[in-house]
C-alpha cells in the first residue's frame, strides 16, 4: 500500500489499482493545488501500474466539478488504453450531481456498488 501526499491510498489487487480518495471533501477553494497533484498522481497510474483502476469514495462526502473534470480526462485516457475504470461507495449526494449532468453514464456508474461488487465487475 502506497499513500502519496496523503490525499490518495494506491493498493493493487491482482489486475485492479484500487485508489482510495482521502478527504472528505474534495473541492477546488483551499485545495486547488491537491487537486492539481491528485490528478497528476491519478493519470501517472496509467503509466506506470494498470490499466484497470477502481476509484473509492467511501470517505468523500463533496467533490466539485474541477474534481470531475480530472475524472472526465481519467476516464478518456483509461478508455485510450482499452483499460477500465469504475467508481464505487459514491454518497448519493454526489452520484446526484453525475446523474444530473450525465456524467454518470459517461462513467458507467451502478448506484450502491460497493468495493467488493466493482472488484467482481473487472473478472
Amino acid at each position: 500500500m502506497i499513500t502519496c501526499a496523503s490525499r490518495l491510498e494506491i493498493e493493487n489487487v491482482g489486475n485492479v489499482t484500487i485508489v482510495t480518495f482521502l478527504d472528505k471533501k474534495i473541492e477546488w477553494e483551499g485545495l486547488g493545488e491537491n487537486i492539481d497533484l491528485i490528478g497528476d498522481q491519478l493519470f501517472r497510474l496509467i503509466d506506470s501500474v494498470t490499466s484497470n483502476i477502481l476509484l473509492d469514495f467511501r470517505r468523500v462526502d463533496y467533490c466539485d466539478c474541477s474534481m470531475l473534470g480530472k475524472l472526465v480526462s481519467l476516464q478518456r485516457m483509461v478508455t485510450r488504453i482499452n483499460g477500465r475504470m469504475m467508481m464505487c461507495n459514491i454518497k448519493e449526494d454526489i452520484f446526484e450531481k453525475l446523474d444530473e449532468t450525465r456524467l454518470s453514464s459517461f462513467f458507467g456508474l451502478k448506484r450502491g456498488l460497493d468495493r467488493a461488487g466493482a472488484l467482481n465487475e473487472f473478472l
